[in-house]
């Protein structure tokens, strides 16, 4: 009796193991996202230039094509750096209306002030702008 049932239990277990368990999938149903096209997160930068427009020009001239010039000149500054004669310059176009020009010489950057053919206009200059470059002094350009 033993063995009947032994004989009943293995073969039900090996039925029901070959049995086929249909099962039906399960279909998730999930709506769509909506796509939202996002600004990108840049920002536009303009860019400004803090040397002044003046100080450009003559960074692009500076007297890189030598004048025949002759004459006399007052010399009212000579700085090692181009900013220091750019700032020069801008302080003697405010105060004069004479031209004022930027010389290389010597490795030193020159402010001047007009291009005269006689000392004498020189000296005039000199003597008017006296009170604002008192080191001003003559140069002669031969």
């Amino acid at each position: 009796m033993r063995g009947i049932i032994a004989l009943f239990l293995i073969l039900s277990l090996c039925l029901l193991s070959c049995s086929v368990r249909e099962t039906t999938p399960i279909i998730e149903v999930v709506p769509e996202e909506e796509v939202v096209q996002e600004e990108p997160d840049t920002v536009e930068i303009e860019v400004v230039s803090t040397v002044p427009e003046v100080q450009i020009q003559l960074a692009e001239t500076v007297e890189t094509k030598e004048e025949a010039f002759v004459g006399f000149s007052v010399q009212i500054g000579a700085y090692s750096n181009y900013e220091n004669a750019s700032r020069c310059k801008l302080e003697a176009q405010k105060r004069l209306s004479e031209e004022i020009f930027i010389e290389i010489e010597d490795s030193y950057y020159k402010v001047r002030v007009g291009r005269y053919p006689e000392r004498v206009y020189a000296e005039g200059i000199k003597d008017k702008i006296k009170g604002f470059f008192p080191d001003a002094f003559i140069v002669e350009k031969k």
